[in-house]
This record gives C-alpha cells, sequence and structure tokens, in this order.
C-alpha cells in the first residue's frame, strides 16, 4: 500500500504514527503519595523502534483537588506532545 502510489511516503507516515505512539505511551501523570503535595515523574516507551520520553509533574491544591501537566517528545526531538489535567477526588 502507497500514498498517491509512492512507497516512500507511505514509509514516512507509518515512522510518523510510531513517533507519535511511543510519545502517548511515555505519557504518564505523576502519583502524589497521601500526605504529599508534589509529585514529579519521567517515563519512557519504546515502540516498533521508535522511543518516547517524558516528564510530568502534579500538584496537590487541595485534599480533593489536584492539577498535573506532562511534556513528551520522541527518539529525534523533533516533534513533542504537551497534557495537562485537573483531578478533583470525592
Amino acid at each position: 500500500m502507497s500514498v498517491n502510489g509512492d512507497p516512500v511516503a507511505t514509509q514516512s507516515n507509518i515512522r510518523e504514527v510510531k513517533r507519535g505512539i511511543a510519545m502517548a505511551a511515555a505519557l504518564q501523570t505523576p502519583v502524589i503519595e497521601p500526605g504529599k503535595d508534589n509529585a514529579v515523574r519521567v517515563s519512557a516507551a519504546g515502540i516498533m523502534g521508535r522511543s518516547g520520553i517524558s516528564a510530568g509533574y502534579a500538584r496537590r491544591l487541595t485534599d480533593g483537588l489536584s492539577v498535573d501537566v506532562e511534556a513528551a517528545t520522541e527518539d529525534t526531538f523533533s516533534d513533542g506532545a504537551v497534557r495537562g489535567g485537573v483531578n478533583y477526588s470525592f
């Protein structure tokens, strides 16, 4: 299978998808331990010859509310992904 008959474009698209999957797999929300207010996490993932790395930070704002942010890149450092969240426990 090729994109517009170009097998090189197809291989390039497959590599790009693999990099995206590796970055997504590396994204992990840091877990804040009971009694603590901050957490940092560094993660790595690999899939089909591609690697992703990420770093994240989480902060407890109140007993039931925390925020987190993570950033990831892939093995060539040419693409990146970021995410953030608000966690509410009840």
